[in-house]
């Protein structure tokens, strides 16, 4: 991998030359200087590039979200359809069932009415025939 900090190894030579340091010296702590760059370097490409992909990752994971955020609503909005389609059925069922229960207990109510009519009648005109034996032994 090509350093991407400009360090020209030959000026660095010369310059500590320059300042008095022996030219073997001054190679060595040129290349001891070269190779902490370049892993520097490295270390900074691997850092960059793994942001680039946490990144790609990132931008991945936001669209998966912004896809289920939708899928979400339009699963909301049938359930919500499919509720008031139940509620609406279960509403016309129970007034069918309370129309019938009305109705039913209006013929009870008009049943129970006959029964008591002819409870009263029957006992009426039992009472009549018991009074009229009663005054027909009473007379003999």
């Amino acid at each position: 991998m090509m350093a991407a900090i400009p360090f020209d190894t030959q000026i660095m030579v010369e310059k500590l030359e320059k300042s008095g340091v022996p030219p073997e010296q001054a190679k060595v702590q040129t290349a001891l200087l070269a190779e902490l760059i370049q892993a520097t370097d490295d270390s900074m490409s691997e850092r960059f590039s793994a942001k680039q992909d946490v990144a790609s990752e990132l931008s991945k994971i936001a669209f998966e979200l912004t896809s289920l955020r939708q899928e979400m609503k339009t699963e909301s909005a049938h359930f919500r359809q499919e509720v008031k389609t139940e509620l609406a059925y279960f509403r016309q069922e129970v007034k069918a069932e309370l129309s019938q229960f009305k109705l039913s207990g209006e013929t009870l109510n008009a049943n129970t009415k006959a029964d008591l009519i002819r409870y009263i009648v029957s006992a009426g005109i039992l009472q009549g025939g018991l009074i009229a034996t009663l005054i027909l032994k009473l007379l003999h």
